[in-house]
């Protein structure tokens, strides 16, 4: 009701990597691995954060585990980030997933880091509470029981909306809200259906433009990763010519 909903917005892969390869770098993901595996296609890589950099835009990748995880830190750092945060800015005894500092924290950096940030800026958050082994915190959820099918799961998407959400209403009552484009987005989907070979299900992500300037509605155009650089462009009115 707030912002464009894209209902047929579709993973180019299965794994973190992945996607961000996809996301950030426009690659789809290549019969020889992904882009973040192959070191000498990143040097000198065109991606979103150096496109905005080039335009005097402040870059920063928020992450609650290790940065070094799949090499990200090394495609970052070549794709135009400036600014790093990751799993040792955070202070000890939080709450933790297997992989990290859970969503509401990570949250709550961002904001804090935002508010320092010179404008222009684009800030990545990647959150990684949403994953198998599906343990986060429960506190602030309405907890389904154990009898309930997938339970966990489900009870990690409950969590994770929340922290979405709450991230969503302390971000409102910032001055840099309504000058801030928000994208929310996957870096991968998840494996449920066995159906074919290749089941388009299984990649199935949300795409979510806030603060657009479009008029809101659910949009049913195909389209994939590969189309978020082009896209966002688009939306900030840039004129840029896009390598392939």
């Amino acid at each position: 009701t707030e912002g464009v909903l894209f209902d047929n917005f579709y993973a180019n892969g299965t794994h973190t990597n992945e996607g961000i390869g996809s996301l950030l770098a426009g690659y789809p993901l290549l019969p020889q691995g992904d882009i973040l595996a192959r070191p000498e296609l990143i040097d000198g890589i065109q991606t979103l954060p150096s496109i905005l950099k080039k335009n005097n835009y402040t870059t920063q990748f928020i992450y609650g585990g290790r940065l070094s995880f799949d090499n990200m830190f090394s495609f970052l750092s070549a794709s135009g980030i400036d600014n790093f945060i990751g799993r040792h800015d955070f202070a000890k005894g939080l709450d933790e997933t297997y992989w990290g500092v859970a969503d509401e924290h990570v949250y709550n950096k961002a904001i804090k880091n935002i508010l320092e940030l010179p404008e222009p800026f684009m800030s990545t958050i990647l959150t990684l509470s949403n994953h198998h082994p599906w343990d986060v915190p429960l506190n602030n959820i309405n907890v389904l029981p154990d009898d309930v099918e997938y339970s966990n799961r489900r009870n990690t998407f409950r969590y994770t909306d929340w922290s979405l959400n709450n991230f969503l209403e302390k971000l409102q009552k910032t001055v840099q809200y309504n000058n801030t484009i928000i994208i929310i987005t996957a870096d991968h989907g998840q494996i449920l259906y066995n159906d074919f070979d290749i089941e388009p299900r299984n990649y199935r992500i949300p795409l979510l433009l806030l603060n657009s300037g479009l008029k809101p509605h659910i949009n049913h155009t195909i389209g994939s990763q590969i189309d978020f650089i082009p896209t966002v462009i688009d939306l900030l009115g840039a004129s840029v010519e896009i390598s392939s």
